[in-house]
C-alpha cells in the first residue's frame, strides 16, 4: 500500500538496540550458589528502541527502525517482529556470522518485578555512516535510546539541523551517552539517572539542572509513582502513575517512550504526552513479555481519552 502524505508527515526514525529475551517467572529472586526451577520460560523479541518502534507501530504510526542485527534464527525473529506489524527495516544492518543481542530476565511472578542480564556481541554495532541523511530528511521526528553513540549523535545533529525534534532514552550516565544530550530536544530518564547526571536530589532542582545539558523538555520517570517533567520555563507537570495488576514490568519504560513520542507527533500537550505514557506503561505491566500486543492497542488509545483501566 502507497504510503500517504499523511504519513509521511508522521513518520519516525527510531535508531537503538533490538534484543531477543529469554525470559524465566520465579516467585520471588535467585539466591547466590543454589539453583532454581522456573515456572516457565518463554523467548520474545525485545530491546529498548525496538520495543519504542514496536510501540508506534501499533498505535498506527510509520516507523524507520534502524539497528544492528544478527544472522542467526534468532535475529530473524527480532527482524521479523518488527516487520509484521508494517515498519520499515531499509536503514538496518546485519552483520553475518554474528549471534543475536541476548537478554535472560528473571520476572518475580510475585510482585512482576525483573532483573536483567545481557550480552551483545561487539560487531552489533552502528556507525555514523549508516545515519544518512535520506533517513532522516523521511522522518518528522528522531527517537534514539542512547546504546548506539556515534550513530545517535549524527542522527541528532541531522535531526536538529532539519528543524525536528530528537528525543532520547538515558539509561545511564557515560561516556558515550552525554555528548547526544546537547543535540537533543526532549530527554527521558528515570529520575535516579537524572540524579546521577546532574548531582542535585531535589525533583524540580534535578529537571532545571537537565535542562542545563541541552534538551528543552526533560522527563523524569518514577515507575509506579508515575512521571514528572518540564517543557521550556513552564511549571512542572506531574501524572501519577495508573493502578494495574502488575504481571511483568519488562518494557514499561519503553511503552512510557512510545506514548510520549506518539503524543507529540500528533500535537498533544506536554502533559498529555505524560499522561499517554503512563497509559501505555501500566497496560504494558499487565501482559507477559517486553511489548504491548497490537490488539490492546485501541485500550490505549481509549483510556487516552478518559477511560479507566479494566
Amino acid at each position: 500500500m502507497k504510503e500517504s502524505t499523511l504519513d509521511r508527515q508522521r513518520r519516525v526514525l527510531v535508531i537503538g538496540n533490538n534484543t531477543v529475551d529469554l525470559v524465566f517467572r520465579m516467585p520471588g529472586t535467585i539466591s547466590p550458589d543454589r539453583k532454581s526451577q522456573a515456572e516457565s520460560l518463554a523467548v520474545y523479541a525485545g530491546g529498548q528502541a525496538a520495543n519504542v518502534a514496536h510501540g508506534l507501530a501499533i498505535l498506527g504510526i510509520p516507523v524507520e527502525y534502524v539497528g544492528a542485527f544478527g544472522d542467526d534464527e534468532d535475529s530473524a525473529l527480532s527482524r521479523r517482529s518488527l516487520e509484521d506489524v508494517g515498519m520499515s527495516l531499509t536503514g538496518s544492518i546485519s552483520v553475518p556470522g554474528c549471534p543475536a543481542h541476548r537478554a535472560a530476565i528473571l520476572v518475580d511472578s510475585l510482585t512482576g518485578s525483573r532483573s536483567i542480564v545481557m550480552y551483545k556481541d561487539k560487531r552489533l554495532h552502528l556507525t555514523a555512516e549508516t545515519i544518512t541523511p535520506e533517513l532522516v530528511a523521511g522522518a518528522s521526528l528522531v527517537y534514539l535510546d542512547n546504546h548506539e553513540g556515534s550513530a545517535a549523535a549524527a542522527a541528532a545533529d541531522l535531526g536538529r539541523a532539519r528543524g525536528l525534534p530528537v528525543v532520547a532514552d538515558l539509561e545511564e550516565v557515560s561516556e558515550c551517552t552525554l555528548p547526544v544530550l546537547s543535540r537533543v530536544s526532549d530527554l527521558i530518564a528515570p529520575l535516579e539517572v537524572l540524579r546521577t547526571l546532574t548531582g542535585e536530589t531535589e525533583p524540580l532542582r534535578v529537571l532545571r539542572a537537565a535542562q542545563g545539558t541541552g534538551p528543552r523538555a526533560v522527563v523524569a520517570t518514577l515507575g509506579a509513582d508515575g512521571a514528572v517533567g518540564v517543557d521550556g520555563t513552564d511549571a512542572p507537570a506531574r501524572v501519577p502513575g495508573r493502578q494495574c495488576a502488575v504481571v511483568d514490568s519488562t518494557g514499561a519504560g519503553d511503552a512510557f517512550h512510545a506514548g510520549y513520542v506518539a503524543g507529540l507527533v500528533n500535537g498533544a500537550d506536554f502533559a498529555a504526552r505524560l499522561q499517554f505514557g503512563t497509559v501505555l506503561a501500566a497496560l504494558k505491566c499487565g501482559v507477559a513479555g517486553p511489548r504491548l500486543p497490537p490488539d490492546r492497542a485501541g485500550a490505549a488509545c481509549a483510556l487516552a481519552n478518559g477511560g479507566g483501566l479494566s
